[in-house]
């Protein structure tokens, strides 16, 4: 299937935003996501932060999301799902290329599981399809909520060494910004 796919942030409250929020909590377990409120407030002040939310539209149909940090010196891919009647037919991959030449001046850096499993040794294999890079430091990503425990996951890149060579300004922007984790706090 050639899949041609548009990607356009959501900055309002409306139809969009209901089912961008109902496939992120659908898509993630509460341990991998912010609560409902605190991620639709996000969004809806995204037009003044590094975060934003991006519509994956296939044919004008709604066909996932990914979210996004803009640092200076890298994108930061949060959150990436397709609607599960999607998948398989190339809509990822088409995703991923059309998000790349928004921003082709930037290495991106996403988190995966650490693939023991079979879906996590599926999803890595499909970041690598796509061009990304597996960082070899260990890396540890706080939790959401205050009750959370810290999950054990790999930083990939679309730059070969970037997140290797970068891999401590990487790691304490994203605490920093997206996790809210503060110097004092490491």
């Amino acid at each position: 299937m050639n899949c041609t796919v548009t990607l356009s942030k959501i900055q309002s409250d409306g139809i969009d935003l209901e089912k961008a929020q109902a496939l992120y909590l659908t898509s993630f377990p509460e341990s991998e996501r912010r609560d409902a409120k605190k991620w639709k407030d996000m969004v809806l002040a995204s037009t003044s932060t590094l975060f934003a939310l991006y519509k994956i539209s296939m044919d004008d149909a709604f066909a996932g999301i990914l979210s996004c940090w803009d640092f200076e010196s890298f994108l930061y891919i949060e959150h990436f799902a397709i609607n599960s009647q999607q998948r398989g037919h190339g809509l990822g991959s088409a995703t991923l290329s059309a998000f790349r030449t928004l921003f082709p001046q930037k290495p991106i850096v996403l988190e995966a599981e650490v693939p023991i499993e079979e879906m996590a040794i599926r999803r890595i294999q499909f970041y690598q399809r796509n061009g990304f890079h597996v960082c070899d430091s260990p890396y540890m990503q706080p939790p959401y909520h205050q009750d959370g425990k810290w999950l054990e996951l790999k930083l990939l890149s679309t730059s070969p060494d970037f997140a290797s060579k970068q891999f401590e300004t990487i790691k304490r922007t994203i605490y920093h910004h997206v996790y809210n984790i503060q110097e004092e706090q490491l």
